[in-house]
């Protein structure tokens, strides 16, 4: 399978009529325009396996899940897969990229909840790809400060990142269409 280019990637992807929010290294994110006031989110995004690492994690990326910032002392929720990959999927040199997604639940929305309900809450959106070889790969608490003042805290977001691997760009472009229609926020 020949390597893809982070450029030929984002062609593929704006001849698709997908929009690209970003481009991180060999990750592009991809424009969510949940609004009609053209406010985008960036809640999928594609990382693309490179040739000098054979597929596999890039460096800045540890090859065990980032345990998450856990606000309240209570333990981490284990990782949990969406489904049984099949096999040769499974592992990090599989494919030509991998498909990602972020989802939260906000902390001001669920007052009283503790973190472990918050991060259920997240992860059960990840719920219409279950079936589909989305596995868990990261849990993180992050704080949303006062842009005017930096030491106070608005919120907390409870985030988890599923991601799957794709072996072409077709099944790339038909896993980001799913992905952008999913809800990525956890609501009442």
């Amino acid at each position: 399978m020949p390597a893809l280019t982070v450029q030929e990637l984002k062609k593929a992807i704006q001849q698709a009529g997908l929009e690209v929010y970003r481009t991180r290294g060999n990750e592009v994110h991809l424009a969510e325009r949940p609004r009609e006031n053209l406010i985008m989110d960036a809640g999928v995004s594609v990382l693309l396996a490179t040739p000098a690492s054979s597929g596999a994690l890039p460096a800045s990326t540890d090859a065990t899940p980032t345990p998450p910032t856990v606000i309240s002392g209570a333990p981490a929720p284990a990782p949990v897969a969406l489904s049984a990959a099949p096999p040769g999927e499974g592992d990090a040199t599989a494919g030509l990229a991998r498909v990602r997604f972020v989802v939260r639940a906000q902390k001001a929305d669920f007052n009283g909840e503790d973190d472990l309900q918050l991060f259920e809450r997240a992860r059960s959106l990840g719920s219409p790809v279950a079936g589909r070889g989305y596995v868990e790969v990261e849990r993180r608490a992050r704080t949303m400060p006062d842009p005017g003042d930096p030491s106070r805290v608005l919120d907390t977001w409870f985030e988890v990142l599923f991601e799957r691997h794709v072996q072409d760009v077709p099944e790339l472009l038909d896993e980001a269409r799913l992905l952008l229609k999913i809800e990525k926020a956890a609501s009442r």
